[in-house]
């Protein structure tokens, strides 16, 4: 999605791009006039070869690849044929393009209309038409033929042209692969072309005044909103178009794991489609037509993340945002989510409905103590944890707003958005930050009690002025086994010396790992995970942490503390929000003292201090195996962290986004 940092966790494009040039389906309008003129050209292999090839075998898809000059729309493929003397019967053929990636073909543009050759026939040119007009721009293409279950009835002409040909297995009666697949390179130029009409040939002066710059052309891809789980339903864009469309509509393809070898959904027509059962395991394409008085044009979205089925959560009581505590506290009659949490005793789960809990705070942080104050005050036991999750099956993922204070043992508070915006953190006023900081900011996420964790939750604040620290972890309760994972946390505050994205105060055994840490261009003050005053025994370990002042900070008497393989990225001189100056830019800033901590395997890329890790003072932090390589995210932009697959830390296990937050499982 086009992520902002102040909306809670919707889903993420997966982290895939569509290979090459954006391509469009056009279906010609009637409105051209049949007599106008149409200036036509080709491209690919136009003359006959001097050598011939008899062995079109059966199951084949065979393609050369040829540089298009000038935009246009194709019409057909023609292929030079000649029958074989040695066998006789019929043989099928479909004419094939595909989209160029990096030198070989990859996802499929459009398939002719069938053709079947005689032994009987003659050689010589045979067409291929397409079903509707390909609509390319220029660049390189694939095109060529996908030979039915008949073998070598017909042959080929062909010229020697090095690495000019792909070819790999396919069963014809499955239809050309999408993508095209691992191929065998060869030198078999193929007398073969494509004929296409240029854009600036198309008898558009006998169109409507308002279709003379022709059909709607893609210029951003549709993106899916929405959860990519069973049951919930996704939204597409219409994407970004030229050449003005009229019109829109919708189609959405199933395709595998991979996002490829994609086929239409029956029935579903509109921007939205509500994911089934047969979805599971699979991933989805939205497919956006555009129209105009010249033509229609179609194009796919990116893929989503792997649709997960159904959770297997149990859930002991419901809320919901309208419920009461005189109510039974079933799914049908829930109750308010205070009562729920009350309620709530070990080894027992509460279920809350789709929707928004809590009261907005003041925005301004004028006010003290605005927002709700969720008390989360009973314990649970090792063996029987108390948990607070969303309700499965339903449309949308919780939004819980306000203070979260998770003062008892054992409680895991899983897959929901927690805005954090509320003013009850008074102490703001004797902040030693800006004069733009507000007198009151929020509260954080508070862990307190022993065996705490947060795990696939989307943790942010809706309200800049009321940035301060998003997760706190042992300020005056125990806070020892506290665990968060798989989880994005957004904002390290607006006070450099006070405000981190996750200050670990206290508390022994603390397991940080798996998460996404990010503050947004101009808007953070700490640091990812501050490691102070006392803390000690914690394991922080694959994390990815992006554009906070630095990655972490240790100091006071926090002792053997372990860190590794954790990337952080973007770092430093982050300037105070409204203010002129920075501080640090490191991977991790030291405050004094601390003995027996390691960092193993860190990675510290485009830091305002270079290469250097911070924290160099003896006996406080010993290094190894560091590096200031640039990890390679698929679209930080878009603050997705995944890595490429060519990443230099892709063997560190670090999560994707099909891993953190509430899309995770």
């Amino acid at each position: 999605m086009s992520h902002v940092h102040q909306i809670p966790r919707l889903r993420r494009s997966s982290l895939l791009v569509l290979a090459a040039l954006v391509t469009l389906v056009m279906t010609v309008n009637s409105h051209a006039s049949a007599s106008a003129a149409t200036v036509s050209a080709t491209f690919g292999k136009t003359n006959v070869g001097v050598n011939f090839d008899p062995r079109l075998r059966a199951n084949e898809k065979r393609v050369n690849g040829y540089n298009l000059s000038a935009a246009g729309s194709i019409t057909k493929l023609s292929v030079y044929l000649q029958p074989n003397p040695s066998i006789t019967g019929q043989e099928l053929l479909e004419g094939i393009i595909y989209a160029d990636s990096s030198g070989v073909p990859s996802s499929l543009l459009a398939v002719s209309k069938e053709l079947t050759f005689s032994s009987t026939q003659s050689a010589g040119w045979y067409d291929l038409p397409l079903g509707a007009l390909l609509a390319v721009q220029p660049g390189k293409y694939w095109i060529g033929i996908m030979t039915g279950g008949s073998s070598m009835v017909a042959g080929f002409r062909w010229d020697s042209v090095l690495g000019s040909l792909d070819s790999n297995s396919n069963t014809y009666g499955s239809g050309p692969s999408n993508p095209f697949g691992s191929g065998s390179a060869d030198k078999e130029q193929m007398s073969l072309y494509a004929t296409y009409v240029p854009v600036s040939s198309s008898p558009a002066s006998n169109l409507p005044p308002s279709t003379n710059t022709g059909p709607p052309m893609s210029t951003a891809l549709p993106v899916i909103s929405g959860i990519a789980s069973q049951g919930r339903p996704l939204t597409t864009s219409n994407g970004a178009w030229s050449n003005s469309p009229t019109s829109y509509t919708y189609g959405w393809d199933d395709c595998d794991s991979a996002g490829n070898n994609c086929s239409a959904i029956p029935g579903a027509g509109s921007p939205t489609y509500t994911l089934q059962a047969a979805d599971v395991g699979h991933t989805i394409r939205s497919v956006v037509y555009a129209g105009n008085m010249a033509a229609t044009s179609s194009v796919a979205s990116n893929p989503t993340a792997v649709v997960a089925g159904l959770s297997n959560v149990v859930c002991s009581l419901y809320a919901s945002p309208s419920g009461s505590g005189g109510n039974g506290g079933t799914q049908s009659s829930p109750y308010d989510l205070q009562t729920l949490i009350n309620k709530l005793s070990p080894g027992g789960t509460g279920c809350l409905l789709s929707g928004h809990y809590g009261a907005a705070p003041d925005p301004t942080g004028q006010t003290a103590r605005t927002g709700t104050w969720w008390q989360l005050n009973q314990s649970g036991t090792s063996a029987a944890p108390i948990t607070l999750t969303e309700a499965p099956g339903d449309a949308t993922v919780p939004i819980v707003e306000g203070y979260l204070d998770v003062e008892g043992d054992y409680w895991t508070v899983s897959h929901l958005n927690i805005d954090t915006a509320n003013t009850w953190a008074t102490w703001a006023q004797s902040h030693p930050c800006p004069s733009t900081t507000p007198p009151n900011v929020s509260e954080a996420v508070t862990l307190m009690g022993t065996g705490d964790t947060l795990d696939h939750d989307y943790v942010y604040n809706s309200q800049p002025k009321l940035y301060s620290v998003t997760v706190g972890i042992g300020w005056w309760g125990s806070g020892s086994n506290a665990v968060i994972r798989y989880s994005e946390i957004l904002q390290a505050g607006q006070c450099w010396q006070y405000d981190h994205a996750i200050y670990l105060a206290g508390g022994s055994g603390a397991q940080i790992h798996d998460n996404w840490i990010w503050s947004a261009p101009g808007n953070a003050g700490g640091q990812a995970v501050s490691i102070y005053p006392n803390p000690t025994n914690a394991h922080i370990y694959r994390n990815v942490i992006d554009g906070t002042n630095s990655g972490f900070d240790i100091g006071g008497s926090a002792a053997n503390n372990t860190l590794d393989h954790n990337i952080v990225s973007n770092a430093g001189y982050v300037y105070y929000l409204g203010g002129t100056s920075g501080f640090d830019g490191v991977f991790m800033n030291c405050i004094a003292s601390g003995t027996g901590n390691t960092s193993n395997y860190s990675d510290s890329y485009n830091s305002a201090d270079g290469a250097t890790p911070g924290c160099t003072i003896a006996g406080q932090m010993a290094w190894s195996n560091t590096s200031t390589a640039d990890p390679q995210y698929l679209d930080p932009t878009n603050h997705d962290y995944g890595l490429e697959a060519a990443s230099p830390f892709a063997s560190w296990g670090l999560p994707t986004a099909s891993q953190v937050g509430p899309l995770g499982s």
